[in-house]
């Protein structure tokens, strides 16, 4: 209910809103977020995975690099809040090391002296998403793909089990497969 808390929904009369918060909630139980995690981890180690693959096979420009994760904690109160939720990772291989002191400034100078310590998840990878998808798009279109944008979708025309064609704002696209990439905020 804090404004500047990382999740901040703004209180007003919206019964869908709260029929889901009270699912979400009903689903926070340590069981349900042992599942959550253990899928979470098959989806990233199979995106992991692809990465790799891609920036093997093709010359995609992004910025990878594997340099892992610091969670930065101000105080040993946060340190310890943070040691439940490593234990969780550590069956995944994903558990992050405590530093302290001189461990913590040699790995990271630049922080100010008044943290208490922190947890480095040495596996985590970095990219740049705009390079990934700038690098990408010209990989696409220099092996013959055809990207239209600005293009409202209206409709698929299928053919038997399949989608045949994408029904544009710009007339019919006839294709072998149908990659449907609508985003997050998509109905």
């Amino acid at each position: 209910l804090r404004p500047d808390s990382p999740l901040y929904i703004r209180p007003a009369f919206d019964p869908g809103l709260w029929g889901w918060l009270l699912r979400f909630a009903a689903r926070c139980r340590p069981e349900l977020v042992r599942q959550a995690v253990a899928a979470r981890e098959r989806l990233l180690a199979s995106s992991d995975r692809l990465f790799q693959e891609l920036f093997r096979d093709h010359a995609i420009e992004a910025e990878y690099e594997r340099v892992g994760h610091l969670i930065v904690c101000r105080s040993e109160k946060a340190m310890q809040g943070y040691a439940a939720k490593n234990e969780a990772l550590r069956p995944f291989g994903h558990a992050a090391e405590p530093l302290v002191g001189r461990a913590l400034r040699e790995l990271e100078p630049a922080l100010r002296e008044d943290v208490c310590g922190a947890w480095y998840h040495a596996t985590d990878s970095h990219l740049r998403p705009d390079r990934l998808l700038r690098s990408w798009k010209d990989h696409l279109l220099g092996c013959g793909v055809r990207i239209e944008e600005g293009c409202r979708l209206e409709g698929l025309r299928r053919d038997g089990d399949r989608a045949a064609a994408a029904v544009t704002s710009r007339g019919e696209i006839a294709a072998a497969e149908v990659v449907l990439a609508a985003g997050a905020w998509s109905a």
